[in-house]
């Protein structure tokens, strides 16, 4: 294999997302074991914004429509917070950066990162929550370098009459564009892009032996208790903590949360909130990537469907993995509370779910390896 550089567009700026930080990682980790030069742009749009009248209308149509003062207040009360030292600590122990920080798309075109191939990596990076994704279409560098997506998510099928026509031209310039979920090629199709092929989120590509080996044996609980571990996503304040401390039986609650700004929620370091899922005896998430980590470590979980509005978006990711899996029985509504523990005691087929986690993880590496 000859070795190239590679030049991964993604997300990597939060400071409180285990799975946007995991992805990335497990992205680039595979790569660089393959033997690439394999360096994540370090692209921070959070500093400017950079919009067109259009886009900028688009947005704040977008907004107006699907957020509620009370999502508002929680969505500003997430930027206001502190760092947190140990996603920094992560990202520079563990992930390549390129030696530039960008924070426009002009950065990107007067200075670009050399690279053999640019690859968008995956996440919700064309998501309409973007202020530009054009950075993340790859509209930048050499214009004869071979562009490549992978599981790369839009999180919707629906497009502006803008979108429909500056994407499509950016979408032809690449050599393979893999998408993580079923519904992302139905919108290359509305793109006309009709090639897009279905790729797994870049965390299949790990080993449950790599994840495990990773985390560095660490048990964030203390108890012989029933174990269960509840990550949320942008939920309102102690809504799956409740659920879970409704299950019967003497336990032991570990609750973390995107946002963590509550003492009361544990400030896990990655390496931590790896090791409550591979301890936990139980699940309780409305995280895609909470639910991806619970499936290599073969736990039983419930996930919840995302309510409409800023986050309904996100049940297409995990309604595509569910299906793949035959697993849609474990997505359950708000409403359908009471049937938590229910679901939390079905058992799972492991061993069907483990051998076609193994197919995913094959159609990823073929992907890679035919497309670099």
């Amino acid at each position: 294999m000859v070795k190239k550089t590679i030049g991964i567009m993604t997300f990597t700026t939060s400071l409180r997302n285990y799975g946007q930080i995991l992805q990335a990682y497990a992205l680039q980790s595979y790569l660089r074991d393959k033997g690439h030069n394999a360096v994540i742009i370090n692209y921070d749009m959070r500093a400017r914004l950079e919009l067109n009248r259009e886009a900028r209308l688009a947005r704040l149509k977008y907004f107006i429509k699907n957020i509620p003062p009370v999502r508002r207040r929680l969505m500003r009360g997430h930027m206001e917070l502190p760092d947190l030292c140990h996603f920094r600590r992560f990202k520079e122990q563990h992930m390549t950066f390129s030696p530039i920080t960008y924070h426009t798309l002009r950065d990107l075109q007067r200075r670009p990162f050399e690279a053999d191939v640019y690859m968008t990596g995956s996440d919700q990076v064309w998501g309409v929550h973007i202020p530009n994704i054009e950075p993340y279409l790859l509209n930048f560098g050499r214009p004869d370098t071979p562009r490549v997506a992978y599981a790369a998510s839009f999180g919707r099928v629906k497009f502006s009459r803008h979108e429909l026509r500056y994407i499509p031209p950016l979408l032809r310039r690449y050599k393979a564009v893999g998408v993580r979920e079923t519904s992302g090629i139905e919108a290359c199709q509305t793109l006309r892009y009709p090639d897009a092929v279905l790729t797994p989120d870049p965390t299949i590509l790990r080993t449950r032996e790599q994840w495990d080996s990773l985390s560095g044996g660490r048990n964030p609980f203390r108890t012989d208790k029933t174990r269960v571990f509840v990550y949320s996503c942008y939920l309102p304040k102690g809504t799956l903590p409740a659920i879970a401390s409704s299950l019967s039986g003497d336990k032991e609650i570990i609750t973390a949360d995107i946002v963590n700004d509550d003492p009361a929620y544990s400030h896990l370091s990655i390496e931590e909130w790896i090791g409550a899922v591979k301890n936990a005896d139980y699940v309780v998430t409305n995280s895609f990537h909470c639910t991806m980590f619970s499936l290599y470590f073969n736990k039983p979980f419930v996930v919840f469907k995302y309510r409409p509005g800023y986050c309904g978006s996100m049940n297409t990711r995990l309604d595509s993995i569910l299906s793949q899996l035959r697993l849609t029985d474990r997505f359950i509504a708000f409403d359908d509370q009471d049937k938590t523990e229910q679901v939390l005691r079905t058992p799972i087929d492991w061993s069907e779910v483990n051998e076609r986690l193994e197919d995913m993880r094959r159609i990823g590496a073929d992907f890679l390896e035919t497309n670099i």
